[in-house]
């Protein structure tokens, strides 16, 4: 679990997907997506390709 801040200023807490929890580190950017947590549909994030 994470929290995210959009450029809006708005958090919501999320997943990072595609990325080793060790990895993931404060400020990153990332990109979000639809995807599934627990069987629901969920807006999951992932890292920004540099």
């Amino acid at each position: 679990m994470c929290v995210v801040e959009l450029e809006e200023g708005v958090r919501m807490m999320s997943r990072v997907e595609g990325i080793a929890p060790g990895d993931i580190v404060i400020d990153m950017a990332v990109t979000a997506f639809v995807g599934e947590a627990e069987g629901q549909p969920a807006v999951l994030f992932k890292p920004v390709e540099v």
